[in-house]
Parts: C-alpha cells; sequence; structure tokens
C-alpha cells in the first residue's frame, strides 16, 4: 500500500546533521502512527550525506536516498523527491528542521479543512521565533520578500519558509513543469498555485535558525534571484 505521507528533506553536504535529522523525524512520525516514506534527496553532496542515510536506511524500510549527479539547487532537489513519491500527501522539510517536524500537525489541519497547500510562515502574528537569523539575512529576507509580494503573490506573508505540505495531486501538477532550481522555487510553486486557483493556507509555526544555510548574498547569487524573479512572468499553466 503506499504511503499516507511522503516527506521529502533536500540535503546538500548535511553530513553533520542528517543522521540526527532522520532519527528525530521517524520517532515522531512513528509516534503518531502516520504511514509514512522520508526520501531525503542528496543533492550533489560531496561529503558523507549519502552514505550516512544510506546507512541509517539500512535499517528503516520507510526511508530511501536519491542521488543526483551533481548540485542543482534546492529546488531541483525538492522537485525530484516529489515525483518519486508515492505519499497521499507530500511535505518538504529542511534538512535543519529549523521548523519542528512536530507542527506538521498544523500543515495537516489545513488540508483537512479543504485547502491543496499549507506553508509554514514565519511571518504571521502567531508565528513562534525562537533564534533569529542574522541580521544582515533576515533584512535581505524581508526584501527580496517584499519584492515577490508586489510583483507576484501579495496575499502571502512568507514565500521561503521551508515547510510545505501538499496533497499529491497539487504536487505533482505544480512540480512537474517547475522551472527555477534555486532557492526561488517555493515563489514558482505558489504562484503556479494561485494560476491554477488551487487554496493555498498560510499557517504559523514555530521556527528557530540553524547555523549553515547554503545561500550565500554574493552578487552572482543576487543576480541568480533578479533573473529568477523575471523569469516568473513567463510562467503559463493549463
Amino acid at each position: 500500500m503506499d504511503p499516507w505521507l511522503s516527506l521529502i528533506i533536500p540535503a546538500f553536504n548535511e553530513a553533520n546533521r542528517i543522521g540526527t535529522t532522520l532519527e528525530r523525524i521517524s520517532a515522531f512520525l512513528r509516534q503518531v502512527a502516520y504511514d509514512f516514506e522520508v526520501v531525503v534527496v542528496s543533492d550533489g553532496s560531496t561529503d558523507a550525506t549519502g552514505e550516512m542515510v544510506t546507512a541509517f536506511a539500512a535499517h528503516r524500510s520507510d526511508t530511501r536516498l536519491i542521488n543526483l549527479p551533481h548540485n542543482q539547487g534546492k529546488g531541483a532537489a525538492v522537485r525530484a523527491g516529489v515525483l518519486e513519491s508515492k505519499g497521499k500527501y507530500v511535505c518538504f522539510t529542511d534538512a535543519d528542521l529549523s521548523a519542528p517536524i512536530e507542527d506538521i500537525a498544523v500543515l495537516f489541519t489545513a488540508l483537512q479543512d479543504g485547502y491543496d497547500v499549507a506553508i509554514g510562515s514565519r511571518a504571521l502574528s502567531d508565528s513562534a521565533i525562537g533564534i533569529h537569523q542574522p541580521l544582515y539575512r533576515e533584512m535581505l529576507g524581508k526584501t527580496i520578500n517584499w519584492i515577490i509580494r508586489r510583483l507576484y503573490l501579495p496575499d502571502i506573508h512568507d514565500t521561503q519558509c521551508g515547510f510545505k505540505l501538499f496533497t499529491a495531486e497539487a504536487a505533482q501538477r505544480l512540480f512537474e513543469p517547475l522551472q527555477i532550481q534555486g532557492m526561488l522555487f517555493d515563489v514558482e510553486i505558489l504562484y503556479r498555485a494561485r494560476l491554477l486557483g488551487m487554496r493555498v493556507a498560510e499557517v504559523p509555526v514555530r521556527w528557530d535558525n540553524a547555523p549553515g544555510s547554503k545561500f550565500a548574498p554574493t552578487i552572482k547569487n543576487a543576480w541568480q534571484v533578479v533573473r529568477d524573479l523575471i523569469s516568473l512572468r513567463n510562467v503559463r499553466v493549463s
């Protein structure tokens, strides 16, 4: 039988924490009696990420690894996991668990109310931010979000929180044509959902910044963000 939940974890050089993350996720999901699969997508990792996931999966039939041959970006990694998922619901979460896996319950509540997509948010009045990002990263995130809201998604306060849940049908329909491979893939997914008339719920979650972000605020990356934002104007749905 297909699992109830597919949990996708994009991972690039996460050997220092992927083992702890998998233990925590597995313990929680088993406790709440979800029938689940965990799909870790190693995005061209050059450390022992793949080996650690393989060792963990050797004793867990519910965990498997997808290895991308080279680093393609978080969007490409999540897409690869989604397209191979088998669950009735599909969630992706960051390897650092900045948003705790336990908060998946609030995402499920939204889908049970008829929404197609539920996204964790750090920007709502009920969101609980424990450890903040460094000030420069927080200001950069707010600036990018301000641009996104004015160009594409005026009703969404936080597009970039790495904790989102979809019905399987919505996930496949949104990720199959995904074009953006980097950090702004979330924006494309949510913009496509809007164009398709899908119902998106933004729900408050707990969040603690964890060190080790793979996105560096360089001129090259800034230019890529600009190009990705422009490219969204060409998105079409059918």
